[in-house]
């Protein structure tokens, strides 16, 4: 399954806040069908009735997903190495008996 990096205007109006800006980010509705463990939903309040639920992401599980993936393919890495040098060990067995 795969998270999707998007770029998006965040708008914040709130005084002391960030102002608006471009972004780079995952959309939190995305994330929730890929890891659900990784987004929080906070009920909207009284603050701002357009909002019935703000989700917000926890990055946690996200990058322990993240960590688990690059030593899997460091792993994987590692074994595509040593079968390349024995295959190329063979190789050069093949050619010095046969050339």
């Amino acid at each position: 399954e795969k998270l999707r990096v998007t770029e998006f205007e965040w708008k914040n109006k709130s005084v002391g806040r960030r102002p608006t800006s471009r972004q780079r980010g995952f959309i939190a509705q995305e994330v929730e069908k890929v890891m659900p463990d990784a987004v929080q939903i906070v009920p909207g309040g009284d603050d701002n009735p357009k909002i019935k639920d703000l989700r917000l992401l926890n990055f946690d599980p996200i990058i322990i997903d993240l960590v688990g993936a690059v030593q899997a393919l460091q792993s994987q890495l590692k074994e595509e190495r040593e079968h390349r040098r024995e295959l190329e060990r063979s190789l050069a067995a093949f050619v010095k008996k046969w050339a």
